[in-house]
């Protein structure tokens, strides 16, 4: 029972809201505005009201559009999507419009309306639009007026025209009004060569409304004679062959109105003594010249004529040579989406300029895009004139007297932009245990977007921090420092531009254990060692005697026991006047020579006769006996060695003087026969001073052999030993 009533109590205050919403809505009903069509006689009027409400409203509520006339019975509409229409509604009538909502909601204030004052006529019809023969820049417009007014001459005579028309090459259009009893009207002024759109709408005097515009038709006036072009050239040097060409550009003078359709163009170009003649449709042509100066003319031709005449000269190349510069600076900065050009010239004569751009990275170079001026050394570029990201070539052209001069140029982005690719980065070069040289290749021109201000090598180890060193735009290599040994890193090379950078392609690189420095400081010693090796090596073979003595201290021969040292005179006829000690080792033969081991050798074996100045007798002394068996340690030792250069030095003295004397038979036995030999005879010979030679070994001082001398020098040399004592 509760749950009914406050179901009960909801329902009820929600139709009570929805009471106020409706009374209120109808209350401020907001714009209810209508619109009488006139039509035919054979057809009924139409009257059609519009409602838009103050405030929009969701209500389910169907509403009724009531038209109450002054005088007459009251025609009800049901309101569709805020609209109702009424036929059959008088010309000449008054009526009010109301809404009615729902009951028990009530109805809208009424709105009064007079047909006369919402009456629209329908839209005139454009019959021609065509140019005036004979006329330029105008063209003639025809139409009828609306078919569906009341033919009283009351709303033909209150009628007036609005004629729209509107140039296709400009986005501004232009109006002019014209009576209602005309219906035809010339438009004057118009551009040469350009086409017009034309339409025109009608309005009714007393009326709040406008025809809707009529049909659009399209004309072109009648084209003018053709006008002078305006013209340029692009010269190309061939030094090789001596030779020019030139590049002949034209188009329209924008100081003067569309020449119409050209037919073709003549070309006449011509030096001092000749001229020529070329014709061509298009609006570029190439000319190859010579050195000379030439006088280039264009003419424009079309179905009514010939235009004036566009002359350009084209300096000799020894005139071109000796121009000069006439422009001192030359400055482009983009401001508000435009290029400002500024420059200053240094020659007051200078009567106007050519300003020359174009894109100097296309593959057609010729394409060029110019603007003579006069009297301004500031520029400001048209809208349009650049694309973004792409660079520039601006020239510019000093006029004198008509002749155009050296240019100045310039190169700039209109707009810039990231680069499209960053730097190619080459492999690693010089890599040493901290240090390495990295290289890279520039972006090329067409992907740059801009121009490069710095390049940032960006570095880093497998486990350590990225570092950055940034280089001007025209460094292309870098040097990277304090790296550590033996360890891998990875490099790239980021581009940048005003706009931002762009990373280019990474390198990977180890760097080496030892350093340069490290690797030539090794070599060094091991250089330095092996020379000491070499130097060893050569004074060990060259001394390796005396390396011998004092390693090896020579011994005794145990045969000898007992030594006798005396000193010997030298020889008159010797070279050196100096005395040598001679130690002599004598045993007797019958004695010792058993004992004596004797070389069983023949080879040098020779015979010298020495005097004995102390006894007054010659003895024969075999020297030069190779050392070997029991006598090498002897033969080896120095006072055996300096007794046999002594020797040596005797052999030269006595070698002359000794020639012709008989060898002795001694010396052709055997070593160990001429022991046996000298034995025998040391028993038969005891009489006298003269004895058979025994072998006697002496050394002298640097001796390398040991020669042996008879044993009975010994004897005599014993014997004058032992008187001189007594």
């Amino acid at each position: 029972m509760i749950h009914n009533k406050t179901i009960y109590t909801l329902l009820c205050f929600m139709a009570l809201v929805n009471r106020f919403c409706l009374a209120g809505v109808l209350q401020n009903p907001g714009n209810m505005s209508c619109i009488f069509h006139y039509q035919l006689p054979q057809s009924p009027n139409t009257l059609i009201c519009n409602w838009t409400p103050a405030k929009e409203t969701n209500l389910d509520a169907d509403y009724v559009c009531i038209r109450k006339p002054d005088a007459g019975v009251q025609d009800e509409r049901i309101l569709t999507n805020y609209s109702c229409i009424f036929h059959d509604v008088p010309l000449l009538s008054s009526y009010c419009i109301y809404l009615k909502a729902p009951d028990p909601f009530g109805t809208s204030k009424c709105t009064h309306f007079h047909s006369a004052e919402i009456l629209k006529p329908d839209p005139p019809q454009l019959n021609e639009l065509e140019p005036v023969p004979g006329m330029k820049q105008m063209l003639r417009v025809s139409w009828t007026g609306p078919q569906k007014l009341p033919r009283s001459t009351k709303y033909v005579a209150d009628r007036k025209y609005e004629i729209r028309y509107t140039a296709t090459t400009k986005n501004h259009s232009s109006t002019m009004f014209v009576p209602g009893n005309q219906t035809s009207i010339n438009l004057t002024n118009l551009l040469h060569c350009t086409n017009y759109t034309v339409a025109v709408r009608c309005h009714l005097n007393g009326s709040k409304f406008w025809s809707e515009w009529s049909n659009v038709k399209t004309g072109t006036p009648e084209e003018p004679d053709p006008l002078k072009v305006d013209l340029w050239r692009v010269i190309e040097l061939h030094p090789s062959s001596g030779k020019r060409t030139v590049h002949l550009l034209w188009k329209e003078n924008e100081e003067f109105q569309c020449s119409g359709k050209m037919n073709n163009y003549e070309i006449r170009y011509s030096t001092e003594n000749n001229t020529y003649f070329e014709h061509t449709k298009g609006n570029t042509f190439t000319l190859h010249l010579t050195e000379e100066a030439y006088v280039i003319s264009v003419a424009a031709f079309n179905v009514t004529g010939e235009s004036p005449v566009a002359t350009v000269k084209i300096p000799s190349v020894s005139e071109e040579h000796t121009d000069h510069q006439r422009i001192v600076t030359l400055n482009a900065s983009a401001l508000n989406e435009q290029i400002i050009l500024e420059w200053e010239p240094s020659d007051l004569d200078i009567n106007g300029y050519v300003i020359e751009w174009y894109n100097d990275l296309e593959p057609n170079s010729y394409k060029r895009s110019w603007q003579k001026i006069t009297n301004v050394t500031k520029w400001t570029f048209p809208k349009g004139a650049f694309i973004p990201f792409k660079r520039y070539k601006i020239s510019v052209y000093p006029l004198l007297n008509g002749e155009i001069k050296v240019p100045s140029s310039t190169r700039t982005y209109f707009r810039e932009g990231i680069p499209l690719e960053g730097p190619s980065v080459e492999p690693a070069e010089n890599i040493d245990k901290n240090r390495a040289t990295i290289k890279w290749k520039e972006i090329p021109e067409a992907k740059r977007n801009g121009i490069i201000i710095s390049y940032t090598v960006f570095y880093k180890s497998e486990d350590g921090k990225e570092l950055g060193e940034t280089v001007n735009a025209n460094v292309l290599h870098y040097q990277l420092k304090s790296l550590q040994a033996n360890t891998k890193y990875e490099v790239h090379v980021m581009a940048s531009t005003v706009a931002g950078g762009k990373n280019g392609s990474v390198v990977v690189f180890v760097t080496t254990k030892l350093g340069a420095v490290d690797i030539i400081l090794i070599s060094i010693l091991l250089g330095l060692f092996m020379l000491c090796l070499l130097i060893v090596g050569i004074l060990g073979a060259v001394k390796r005697h005396k390396l011998k003595r004092i390693l090896w201290p020579p011994i005794p021969h145990p045969s000898i026991t007992t030594t006798t040292t005396q000193k010997l005179p030298v020889w008159k006829n010797s070279p050196m006047e100096e005395t040598h000690n001679i130690s002599l080792e004598a045993y007797p033969c019958s004695e010792k020579c058993d004992k004596l081991q004797l070389p069983n050798h023949e080879n040098s074996i020779t015979q010298k006769i020495i005097p004995d100045n102390v006894c007054g007798r010659e003895y024969e002394v075999i020297i030069g006996l190779p050392t070997i068996s029991s006598v090498e340690r002897d033969s080896k030792s120095p006072d055996l060695r300096a007794l046999n250069e002594s020797s040596n030095d005797y052999e030269n003295i006595e070698d002359q003087s000794h020639l012709n004397k008989a060898f002795n038979p001694y010396f052709k036995n055997s070593v160990s026969k001429r022991e046996f030999l000298m034995c025998e005879n040391s028993a038969e010979n005891t009489h006298g001073p003269k004895l058979q030679s025994v072998p006697l070994t002496f050394c002298l001082p640097n001796s390398t052999a040991c020669p042996y001398v008879p044993l009975d020098k010994f004897a005599q040399f014993r014997e004058h030993t032992e008187l001189q004592d007594t």
